[in-house]
């Protein structure tokens, strides 16, 4: 039994796809584990990691475009945010621009951007963008 070298293509990219968005989850994870964000007595403000991980999972499960550019968008900005107080030195800044760049980078990678694609709609024949009618 041959399986068509296409299904084969797809099943590569679907793992490709999961495997960044799991490299993308680690640099969320460490991004909040490293960020305090917490009110005195209150510990750590867990909202933040929760919208990043929902986003996350849209992203793997509903092929969200929308969460993929928020996490994008999300994460250059603290990239660049962090990358240039790095300058000044120390060793927070430094960690938070790579666990940026780390959330960041996968999700612009060939196989996540098909992952989040809109698969294209074939038009019936005779409708004005598809095959001419009879055809």
């Amino acid at each position: 039994m041959d399986i068509p070298r296409t299904t084969i293509d797809e099943t590569i990219d679907e793992t490709r796809a999961k495997s960044l968005l799991l490299l993308s989850a680690v640099g969320v994870l460490v991004q909040h584990s490293w960020t305090d964000t917490r009110s005195p007595g209150l510990g750590p403000d867990p909202i933040w990691l929760v919208v990043d991980l929902v986003a996350l999972v849209l992203v793997l499960r509903r092929r969200s475009r929308v969460a993929r550019g928020y996490l994008v968008v999300m994460g250059a900005f603290g990239a660049v945010v962090f990358g240039l107080v790095a300058m000044g030195g120390g060793v927070y800044p430094v960690v938070m621009a790579l666990a940026c760049l780390t959330q960041t980078v996968p999700l612009l990678r060939e196989p996540v951007r098909r992952h989040v694609r809109r698969p294209q709609r074939v038009a019936p024949p005779g409708h004005p963008t598809g095959a001419p009618a009879g055809v």
